[in-house]
C-alpha cells in the first residue's frame, strides 16, 4: 500500500510540478520596449493584446500513439452469440454479487453462512444446474432403451410391413415433411458446431493476445508519464512565461499606462481641457472675424464705387432737374426738398474705416496659439515622463520579488522531479510485464491441449451432422415417394441405415457434449459474476471495501482507496468512479479528487499574492510632483488683447453712414411720395408729381447694384458682431476674461495637488491591470491542470483493454460462448434422432408380412406389376428379395 501511495503521489505532483520546471527569470536580458507603445505580445500558447487581455490557446493534446484503445477485438457475427452466451449466464446468477458471501469468505466463517437462505436468490442457477443433471441421467437411459428396442426389432429394428403405405408409400409430403423436420434442427446443431469452432479458436487467440499485444498495453503507463512532462512543461511553462512578459511589459510602460490616465484625469477634473479648448475655439474667432474685417474692405470699396456712379447718374439726370422745378413752383413739396437735400448730403467716404481693427487683429493672431496651450500644459505633459522615471526603482523591486518566486518554484519543481523518479523506480512495469509474460507462456503451453480437445469435439460432433446430413441428400436423390417400398435402392436404403447409424452416435455425443456443458457452467457462471462481475463494475468493489469492509484500511471520514493513497484526510475517492472519469476524459487532478486532500491545494497554488504581494509593492510607487506649474504668461496676453478687440469695432457708427445711401433714400422719397400726392387737389400739381414720381421709380431701379453692396456690408456686419457680442451668449471679451481667472486659479498649490490626487485613483486601477494578469494567469492555469493536463483515458483504456474487454468479454466470454455452442449442439443433436427414426421409413428397403407371420412373403402381383413396374426396368436400382418366392 505504501508504494501505491508514493506512486499517487507521485503522479499528484507530476500535473503540478513538472508544469514549471523551467520558470524564465525576470532577469534575461530583454529588449526595451518604449513606455508610450505598448507591443503586443504573443507565443505559442497565447497572445496579449494592449489592453493586457490575455487570450491562452487550448493544450494541444500529445502526439503519442497509445496502444490500448486503439481498436477493439472483433467477433463478427458471432458477436450476438457472445452477448446470448454472456447474457443467459448472468440470468443464471439473477442474485448478482454475493456480498454476504464475500464477507463471510474474508473473515473465514464460511460455516455459520446461511446457505439456505441466501442460495434462493440463485435458483435460475440451480434450475439450470438439475436440467443439466437430469439431461444427462437421461440420456443414457434413452439411448439404451433405443439400442434394447432396436435389438428387439422396434423402433425399426425389423424392416417388415403389413402395406406398403406403412413405409411412406405414395405419400410425398409426408417424406418430405420427415426430411424436413430432420434437416431443421440438424442445421442448428450445424450452427451450434461452427461456433465450437469459433469459440475454442477465440479462447486461445484471447490469451495469446492478452500477451501479445495485451501486455505491452501496459507500456501506455510509462507513455503517459512521458507525455504528462512533455505535455505540462510547454502548456504551463508557456503561459507562465507569457504571463511573466507581460507583467514586464506593463511595469517598463507605466508611464504611458499610468502617466497618460493622470494626465488626462487632471485635465478633466482640473477644467483645464476645457480652458484650453475655450481659448483655441476664441483664437477660431478671431481668425473667423479677421476673414471678415478682410471682406468688409472689399465691401466698402464695391459700395464707394457704385454710390459715386449714382450719384453722378443723379446729378445728370432729368430726374433732378425736373425735382428742383417742382420744389421751386410747389412751395407745400417739402417731402422733394428733403429728399434732394438727403442726396446731395451723401458721402460714401464718411463710412468709416476698419483697417486699425483688421491690423490689430492681425497682430495678435500671428502668436501660435497652439503653441501658447502646450507651454502652458507642458508640466502636465511631463507627469508620464515624471511616473516613468521616479518608478524606476520600486518597478526594480517587483521585478526582482518576482524573479525571487521563480526560483523558490525552480527549487520546489527539482524536489517533484526527484520525487517523481522514485516513484517511476519503485514501480517496474518491465518487470511486471516479463513475470505476467511468463506466466501466461504455461497458460498458453497447457491451453495447446484444451485447444486440440475442443477441436476433437467439434470434430466429432461435425462427423455425427455429416452422416445425418449425407443421410438426407441420399434420401433426396436415391428414390421418391412412388417407389415401392421393396424395390427401393441400396442409395436410399443406405441413407436409412445412416439415419440410425446417427442416432446411436448422437446419443453417445450429445450425453458427452452436456456433461462438459454442465462442468463449464458449474465453474463459468460462478466466475463470470464473482470475478468479472467487479471488473465489469466497479461499484461492487467500492461495496466490498467501503460498506462491507472486508479488507482493513478504511478509517476515518474518507473511502478505503482515498485512504490508501491519502492518508487520513478522509477523501472519498472510489474506484468506479475513478475510472468513469478517465473513461470520460477529465484530468488525473479531478478523478483523484485532488481538490478534497491538502497534497494539492490548488487555491493556495493560485494564491499569487501570498507570494508575490503586487498590490503592496505597487502601492509603494511615489512621485514627488510638489512645485509642479503652468506657464500661462502668453495665453494670459492672447486673452488680455482678444478682450480689447471689441473696442475697435464700432457698428453703430457703420450702421449710420450706411443707412444714408442713394438707394435708401430714394425708397424713402417713394414711400413719402404718394401720401403727398393723395393730398394734392391741384390738378396740375397734382399731374406734375405723378410725373416725377415715375422718374422716380425709373431712377430706384438703377440702385439695385447699390442695394446689394449695402446688403453684403450689413451681413457681414451681423455676422462680426455675432463673433464679438452674441445675443444670448458672452461676448469675446467676457469669455477672454473668465478664461483669465480660470488660468490664474491654476496656482502650484491647487495643480500639484489635483495632480497627486489623479495619481491616487490611477494607482488603483493600475493596480487591477496587474492583477487582472495574474488572475488570467490563474484562471488558465486552474483550467490546465482540472480539464486540459494530465487527462488520463489512456489508463482507463489499459483497464478496460486487458481486464474488462481482454480478460473478461474476450477470453471468459469465449469459454462461456463455447460452452454455450456445446450446449446447443447437444440439445439439437438429440432433437434429430425423434425425426430420424421417423425418417427412416421413407428411406429403408422393406418386407411384407402376412399377418403375424414374422416371415415375409411375397409382395402382391398389383404391387409387383403396378404403374411402377415399366420405370424398374429402367431405372438404376438393384432389387434383393429376401423371399424365397
Amino acid at each position: 500500500m505504501q508504494s501505491l501511495q508514493t506512486y499517487a503521489q507521485g503522479l499528484i505532483f507530476l500535473v503540478l510540478g513538472s508544469s514549471v520546471i523551467q520558470v524564465r527569470t525576470t532577469n534575461e536580458a530583454k529588449p526595451h520596449i518604449d513606455f508610450l507603445v505598448p507591443q503586443n505580445l504573443s507565443n505559442d500558447l497565447g497572445k496579449v493584446d494592449a489592453d493586457s487581455d490575455i487570450a491562452f490557446l487550448p493544450l494541444k493534446p500529445p502526439e503519442s500513439n497509445y496502444k490500448a484503445g486503439s481498436e477493439e477485438p472483433s467477433l463478427g457475427a458471432a458477436a450476438a452469440f457472445y452477448d446470448f452466451s454472456i447474457g443467459f449466464v448472468e440470468s443464471s446468477m439473477s442474485g448478482g454479487f454475493p456480498y454476504e458471501l464475500a464477507v463471510a469468505a474474508s473473515d473465514g466463517k464460511t460455516q455459520d453462512f446461511d446457505w439456505q437462505g441466501n442460495t434462493r436468490d440463485y435458483v435460475n442457477y440451480g434450475v439450470a444446474l438439475a436440467v443439466g443433471i437430469i439431461f444427462i441421467l437421461v440420456i443414457p437411459i434413452a439411448g439404451c432403451c433405443f439400442c434394447c428396442c432396436r435389438c428387439c426389432g422396434r423402433c425399426g429394428g425389423r424392416r417388415v410391413i403389413k402395406k406398403a403405405e406403412d413405409a411412406g408409400y405414395g405419400n410425398p409430403c409426408g417424406r418430405r415433411t420427415a426430411l424436413f423436420l430432420l434437416l431443421v434442427p440438424l442445421v442448428f446443431a450445424i450452427a451450434g458446431t461452427a461456433l465450437m469452432f469459433q469459440a475454442n479458436e477465440s479462447v486461445s487467440t484471447s490469451i495469446q493476445d492478452f500477451k501479445d499485444p495485451g501486455l505491452n498495453k501496459l507500456d501506455d503507463v510509462s507513455t503517459f508519464l512521458k507525455n504528462f512532462v512533455k505535455q505540462a512543461e510547454p502548456a504551463i511553462l508557456g503561459k507562465y512565461n507569457l504571463t511573466v512578459d507581460v507583467l514586464e511589459r506593463d511595469l517598463e510602460n507605466i508611464g504611458y499606462l499610468l502617466g497618460q490616465p493622470v494626465k488626462s484625469m487632471v485635465l478633466t477634473e482640473s477644467g483645464l481641457a476645457k480652458i484650453y479648448d475655450q481659448i483655441i475655439a476664441i483664437d477660431k474667432d478671431g481668425q473667423n472675424l479677421l476673414s471678415h474685417l478682410k471682406r468688409q474692405k472689399d465691401y466698402k470699396k464695391d459700395f464707394v464705387t457704385e454710390s459715386d456712379t449714382v450719384k453722378k447718374e443723379f446729378d445728370t439726370s432729368s430726374f433732378k432737374t425736373n425735382l428742383k422745378n417742382a420744389i421751386s413752383s410747389i412751395s407745400s413739396f417739402d417731402v422733394g426738398k428733403k429728399y434732394l437735400a438727403e442726396m446731395d448730403a451723401v458721402d460714401p467716404e464718411q463710412l468709416p474705416d476698419l483697417d486699425v481693427a483688421e491690423a490689430t487683429l492681425q497682430t495678435i493672431l500671428q502668436s501660435d496659439v497652439q503653441s501658447m496651450v502646450e507651454k502652458s500644459r507642458k508640466a502636465l505633459d511631463d507627469v508620464p515622463e515624471k511616473i516613468q522615471n521616479e518608478t524606476e526603482t520600486t518597478r526594480k523591486d517587483i521585478l526582482s520579488e518576482l524573479s525571487d518566486y521563480s526560483r523558490d518554484i525552480q527549487d520546489v519543481i527539482k524536489n517533484i522531479q526527484q520525487l517523481r523518479d522514485d516513484v517511476l523506480d519503485n514501480i517496474n512495469f518491465d518487470e511486471f510485464k516479463n513475470e505476467s509474460q511468463d506466466g501466461l507462456d504455461t497458460v498458453i503451453t497447457y491451453d495447446k491441449h484444451r485447444w486440440y480437445a475442443g477441436l476433437a469435439l467439434a470434430i466429432l460432433s461435425l462427423l455425427v451432422e455429416l452422416f445425418l446430413l449425407l443421410s438426407i441428400v441420399m434420401g433426396v436423390f436415391g428414390g421418391d415417394a412412388y417407389d415401392l417400398p421393396e424395390d427401393r435402392g441400396s442409395l436410399s436404403n443406405c441413407a436409412g441405415s445412416l439415419l440410425l447409424a446417427g442416432c446411436v452416435l448422437t446419443f453417445i455425443i450429445s450425453w458427452f457434449l452436456m456433461f462438459l456443458t454442465m462442468l463449464l457452467f458449474v465453474i463459468s457462471a460462478p466466475l463470470n459474476t464473482v470475478v468479472c462481475g467487479p471488473v465489469k463494475d466497479l461499484t461492487i468493489v467500492d461495496k466490498l471495501l467501503n460498506d462491507y469492509e472486508i479488507v482493513d484500511g478504511k478509517d476515518g471520514n474518507g473511502t478505503w482507496l482515498g485512504n490508501q493513497i491519502f492518508a487520513d484526510q478522509g477523501v472519498d475517492l472510489r474506484l468506479a468512479q475513478l475510472l468513469s472519469d478517465c473513461g470520460e476524459g477529465k484530468t488525473l487532478y479531478t478523478a483523484l479528487q485532488l481538490n478534497q486532500t491538502n497534497l494539492v491545494d490548488l487555491n493556495e497554488l493560485t494564491n499569487f499574492q501570498k507570494s508575490f504581494d503586487i498590490d503592496g509593492e505597487l502601492k509603494k510607487l511615489n512621485v514627488d510632483f510638489s512645485g509642479t506649474s503652468l506657464d500661462n504668461s502668453e495665453l494670459n496676453d492672447f486673452l488680455s488683447k482678444m478682450s480689447g478687440i471689441e473696442n475697435t469695432l464700432n457698428y453703430n457708427a457703420l450702421k449710420m453712414v450706411l443707412e444714408k445711401n442713394q438707394a435708401s433714400l430714394t425708397t424713402k422719397f417713394l414711400e413719402d411720395l404718394q401720401p403727398y400726392i393723395d393730398g394734392l387737389t391741384n390738378n396740375k400739381e397734382k399731374s406734375d408729381i405723378e410725373l416725377l414720381q415715375k422718374e422716380a421709380l425709373e431712377f430706384d431701379k438703377k440702385n439695385e447694384q447699390l442695394r446689394i453692396h449695402v446688403n453684403n456690408i450689413n451681413e457681414n456686419l451681423d455676422e462680426m458682431k455675432a463673433i464679438t457680442t452674441p445675443t444670448n451668449s458672452d461676448s469675446l471679451a467676457d469669455r477672454c476674461n473668465k478664461l483669465t481667472i480660470s488660468l490664474n486659479d491654476m496656482n502650484s498649490t491647487r495643480i500639484s495637488q489635483i495632480i497627486r490626487d489623479a495619481f491616487t485613483k490611477g494607482i488603483t486601477d493600475y493596480t487591477k491591470r496587474i492583477t487582472k494578469i495574474f488572475n488570467q494567469f490563474v484562471e488558465a492555469l486552474t483550467k490546465t491542470i482540472t480539464k486540459e493536463m494530465g487527462v488520463c483515458e489512456p489508463l482507463y483504456n489499459i483497464y478496460d483493454d486487458l481486464f474488462v474487454n481482454g480478460a473478461c468479454t474476450y477470453a471468459l466470454g469465449s469459454v462461456i460462448a463455447f460452452m454455450c455452442a456445446m450446449g446447443m449442439t447437444s440439445v439439437f443433436l438429440l432433437l434429430t434422432t425423434c425425426f430420424s427414426c421417423n425418417a427412416s421409413k421413407h428411406l429403408y428397403r422393406m418386407h411384407y408380412a402376412e399377418d403375424d407371420d414374422v416371415h415375409p412373403s411375397a409382395p402382391p402381383m398389383e404391387h409387383t406389376l403396378g404403374q411402377n413396374s415399366f420405370s424398374q426396368v429402367f431405372n438404376n436400382k438393384v432389387y434383393h428379395s429376401e423371399s424365397t418366392n
